[in-house]
C-alpha cells in the first residue's frame, strides 16, 4: 500500500494524503471501515515530527543546519582584537580534538588599514605564548555546553579554550593568505566560507597590519558535529 500527498493543507495543520492499493486505485473508506493517516516531515531520533506551516502564509518553516546547531547548543564563537602600529597582529590558534566530531568553521577578519590575512593548518605556536580565551556558546540559556576545542600555545591546555595573541612561528600548510585594504574578510555564505577541520591538528588564523594606527580583528564561528554516516 502506498501513500501520496495531496496539495492542500487542512485547518488542523496536517497535510492530507491519499491511500491507494497496489494497483494505484484509491481506497474507499467503506473498504477499510475507518482509517487515520498522519503525515510527518522529519524524524528527530526519537519521534516522527509533523510538518508545521506558517499560520499566515502556509509556507513551510525551516532553518538551515548551522542555525539548528545554535538552537541545539553546539555552536561557538571566539575573537581577538588588537591595536597598535604596523605589524600589529590579531591571532587565534587552537588544536582540534581527536575523534570524529568535526569542526565546521567560518572565519571573519577586519582591519582599518592594509593588512595580511593568513589561515594555517598544522601550525607551530610558541609554548606559553598568548592567553586562553573561553569559547562562547551561542545559546545563552540554561546549562551551556562547553566546546571540545583545545588551546595552542597558552596554558593551561583546558578544553573549551582557544589561544589569542599566541606567537605563530610557522603556519604549516597555508590554506589561504592574501593582502586586504581596510574592511573585512569572510562573513559570506557558509557554503562559500566554511572549512571542515581535521582532527588533532593545530590551526592558526592571523590578521597582521601593515600600517600605523591600526586596529585588526579576527573572529571564528563554528559548530561541532559527528557525521551521521
Amino acid at each position: 500500500m502506498a501513500k501520496y500527498a495531496t496539495g492542500k493543507q487542512t485547518a488542523a495543520g496536517n497535510s492530507p494524503v491519499e491511500v491507494v492499493d497496489a494497483a494505484g486505485d484509491l481506497l474507499d473508506i467503506t473498504d477499510v471501515g475507518s482509517i487515520t493517516v498522519n503525515s510527518y516531515g522529519t524524524y528527530d531520533g526519537t519521534n516522527f515530527v509533523p510538518v508545521r506551516l506558517d499560520g499566515s502564509t502556509h509556507a513551510t518553516n525551516t532553518i538551515d543546519y548551522a542555525h539548528h546547531e545554535v538552537h541545539d547548543g553546539s555552536s561557538f564563537t571566539a575573537e581577538h582584537n588588537a591595536a597598535g602600529g604596523s605589524a600589529t597582529k590579531a591571532t587565534i590558534s587552537f588544536t582540534t580534538p581527536a575523534g570524529t566530531k568535526y569542526f565546521h568553521i567560518v572565519i571573519e577578519a577586519r582591519t582599518n588599514v592594509a593588512a595580511v590575512y593568513t589561515l594555517g593548518e598544522g601550525a607551530t605556536v610558541t609554548a606559553e605564548s598568548g592567553t586562553n580565551y573561553l569559547a562562547r556558546n551561542k545559546r545563552r540559556v540554561a546549562t551551556m555546553n562547553v566546546s571540545t576545542v583545545l588551546p595552542a600555545g597558552s596554558v593551561p591546555a583546558t578544553a573549551g579554550n582557544v589561544t589569542v595573541g599566541g606567537t605563530v612561528t610557522d603556519f604549516g600548510t597555508v590554506l589561504e593568505t592574501f593582502q586586504v585594504g581596510s574592511g573585512k574578510v569572510g562573513d559570506n555564505a557558509r557554503g562559500v566560507d566554511e572549512w571542515i577541520l581535521a582532527p588533532s591538528t593545530v590551526y592558526a588564523i592571523e590578521m597582521e597590519s601593515q600600517a600605523a594606527t591600526s586596529e585588526v580583528r579576527v573572529s571564528i564561528h563554528w559548530y561541532e558535529h559527528t557525521d551521521k554516516n
